[in-house]
């Protein structure tokens, strides 16, 4: 998909199997037999950071389009804020840290990772490392 995942958008419009409403989006969950809250932030990193190329081990290469990348971080910045969730996830492909090949993302250090301080998330969860 080459860092696109429209097509997976799209395909949540025609089949009630498959889940993806929007490049970013929040999900929040009462936690059965508990009384607690989670909420999980989905985010799109390729987004915010650009593409990568893991065939010749290339890093992000910054966003395809500032305005978008900044209007989903005042997004995140504004449901973080709001969020009065007992648990508070934060999900995204790539990771903040990683002792893996790929290495830490440069972009999420700088950007995300004083979001995910300041507003106290429970966990930033990722993928990208196989």
């Amino acid at each position: 998909h080459a860092g696109n995942v429209k097509a997976q958008i799209d395909y949540s419009q025609k089949s009630d199997r498959w889940k993806f409403p929007s490049y970013y989006y929040e999900l929040n969950f009462r936690i059965p037999n508990t009384g607690k809250t989670l909420t999980i932030i989905m985010l799109d990193t390729i987004m915010l950071c650009g593409n990568s190329d893991d065939f010749v081990d290339e890093k992000p290469r910054g966003p395809l389009s500032a305005v978008n990348a900044n209007r989903q971080l005042a997004w995140l910045q504004e449901r973080l804020a709001r969020s009065k969730a007992d648990f508070l996830l934060v999900a995204g492909h790539y990771p903040v840290w990683s002792v893996s090949e790929h290495g830490p993302t440069e972009c999420l250090l700088q950007r995300l990772l004083p979001l995910l301080k300041k507003y106290k998330a429970t966990a930033y969860l990722c993928g990208h490392d196989h």
